[in-house]
């Protein structure tokens, strides 16, 4: 399986756990990891996630360490990966946003992973080659076998 985790998704672990949903999250992302490792699943870094962390230097360097310790596989922006972003933005997604599935899914990602929750609706408006899902839902989904 491969999968993909935008940097909201990545940066979860590093959130203020105060609220109950964030702790969950944080929890999710850290299990997954875990679980990768035991299955040989590959976890996708990519140049778009570089870019959006380099923009906010604030927790950043100890985001990029994280990520960069668990990420099987770099993945680059590309032409035709920028032209499926375009279309993505025509369907209300947020530039950053697009081109992160843009990305994934140029490589064939399996899964994208994301606690956006503006992009879990947007993503369900237009045909992906990848399942688009919230790290716990998902996580609870493949423990209770679907």
């Amino acid at each position: 399986m491969k999968i993909y985790m935008d940097t909201c998704c990545l940066s979860r672990p590093f959130d203020d756990p105060a609220d109950d949903r964030t702790n969950i999250e944080a929890e999710a992302v850290n299990h997954i990891i875990k679980l990768a490792k035991e299955h040989q699943w590959t976890i996708f870094s990519s140049d778009v996630i570089d870019f959006e962390l380099s923009k906010s230097p604030s927790r950043t360097e100890r985001i990029f360490v994280f990520y960069k310790n668990h990420a099987s596989k770099s993945i680059r922006l590309t032409p035709e990966s920028i032209k499926r972003a375009q279309y993505f933005q025509k369907h209300g997604i947020k530039p950053m946003d697009s081109y992160h599935l843009a990305v994934a899914e140029e490589n064939l990602a399996d899964l994208f992973l994301t606690t956006d929750d503006k992009l879990l609706s947007r993503a369900k408006t237009v045909r992906l080659n990848m399942e688009v899902a919230n790290p716990s839902t998902w996580l609870m989904e493949i423990s209770n076998g679907h």
